[in-house]
Order: C-alpha cells, then sequence, then structure tokens
C-alpha cells in the first residue's frame, strides 16, 4: 500500500491577506479619528478652564478692593469703576477698573496698570446706598455690585459664563 503523503496549506493567499490589511486600516483610522475628537475637546476644555480661572481670580481681586474701599470716585457708563480703597491703616490708593478691547484692567494709582483676564465681553459695575437701592451717586454707594460675562471660542461653540457678586465697602460703615 502506497501511503499517500498529505500536503498541507502553507502561508496565507493574496485575498487573506488583502482583507486582513483592508481590516487594520479601517481599524487605524477609527482610532485616529477618535484621538483626534478628544484632542480637540481637551483643547476647548482647556480654553474654558483659563478662561474662567482668569475671570474668577479677577472677580476675587475686585471684591478685595471693594471690601477695602472708603468711597467710589466714578462709575462711568457702568463699565469704569474708579474707587478709593485702604492699604494699610490710613494710606489709601485711587483704583480703576475698566473694559478694554475684551481685557479687565486694573490701573491703581500712582502707577501701575495689570491686566487682570482677558475674554471678558461687558462687566457691569452697579451701586446701592445704605438701603440696598440702586443709586447713580457714587457719594452715596455703600455697595458695589459687579457682573462680568465672558466669552471663549471653542472649536465648534462659544463657551458663555458669567460671574456676579455684590460687596459692602467697609471704609463706609452702616
Amino acid at each position: 500500500m502506497k501511503s499517500q503523503i498529505l500536503k498541507t496549506k502553507r502561508g496565507f493567499t493574496l485575498v487573506e491577506m488583502m482583507v486582513a490589511l483592508t481590516v487594520g486600516s479601517l481599524v487605524m483610522i477609527l482610532i485616529l479619528v477618535s484621538f483626534s475628537s478628544l484632542s480637540t475637546s481637551l483643547k476647548a476644555t482647556e480654553n474654558y478652564r483659563n478662561m474662567h480661572h482668569d475671570v474668577r481670580h479677577a472677580m476675587d481681586v475686585i471684591e478685595q478692593d471693594i471690601t477695602r474701599g472708603t468711597g467710589v470716585s466714578a462709575c462711568v457708563s457702568s463699565n469704569r469703576l474708579a474707587m478709593t480703597t485702604e492699604v494699610s491703616g490710613t494710606n489709601t490708593v485711587s483704583v480703576v477698573y475698566n473694559l478694554s478691547s475684551n481685557s479687565l484692567l486694573r490701573t491703581e494709582n500712582p502707577g501701575s496698570t495689570n491686566t487682570l483676564a482677558t475674554g471678558v465681553d461687558t462687566i457691569t459695575f452697579t451701586l446701592y446706598d445704605a438701603s440696598g437701592a440702586v443709586t447713580t451717586d457714587p457719594a452715596s454707594a455703600y455697595f458695589v455690585g459687579v457682573k462680568m460675562e465672558m466669552k471663549t471660542q471653542g472649536v465648534r461653540d462659544t463657551y458663555v459664563d458669567e460671574l456676579q457678586t455684590r460687596n459692602r465697602m467697609r471704609g463706609k460703615g452702616l
């Protein structure tokens, strides 16, 4: 009896190789698209976080100045505030807040101007008298309300945020 030699098939056919290459390519494309989308989302989130952090810091500085305030000199067009604040004991300085080209500026006399935040769309200062009613007279202001709206452009959307506070000037007494 003759023994039959079984021929075993070795390797892959060209069709099998092409199918495997196509499937592998599709998987790689999906991974790259997912990575790109994730990267874009993280960048937009970081922009929003940075904007919110800057504006939160600006609001904290404004709150400190209002709390140390001894009086408001002027509140022009409700987006510019000039006030006097106590530095130490009886020493006072003039501080002016102004919105210029979406940048919130703090100018301390004598001397320096600092950019507190960028991306501020609007800022509104509202003066309140001792009873809590809105007033336009800086001399009768005991409380100062601040409302900031900011925007940042994400990849697809514009993100909007708003912060507001109302503080009493300690130097005015009640």
